[in-house]
């Protein structure tokens, strides 16, 4: 563990980073809403005490699917946040000491 107040940061592998959730957390939506779909079509035709059982679990993983959502969206947005403050930070910090 690094001691306090000493860090080594790639702004950029941050920035990467934060683009790769936004796109793997688009895959995640695109395979979720196909399957949302196809059980949605299921409720169309099923009738009775279990499908009632089932319509409440479709209900709890349609919640639990937009809390993901929720939680890789604010991911993403930590990541290119820490990634920009880390550039302007190393910025500062170079042109403190360019001479004027």
């Amino acid at each position: 563990m690094a001691n306090p107040g000493q860090y080594t940061v790639n702004a950029g592998d941050i920035a990467q980073h934060a683009n790769d959730v936004r796109i793997i957390a688009g895959q995640i939506q695109g395979s979720m809403d196909t399957m949302r779909r196809k059980l949605e079509a299921l409720q169309g035709t099923w009738t009775g005490a279990a499908a009632g059982q089932y319509a409440t679990l479709h209900a709890d993983w349609q919640r639990n699917q937009g809390a993901v959502r929720t939680t890789l969206t604010q991911i993403g947005l930590a990541l290119n946040g820490a990634s920009r403050a880390y550039s302007t930070t190393e910025t500062d910090v170079r042109n403190s000491f360019t001479p004027k």
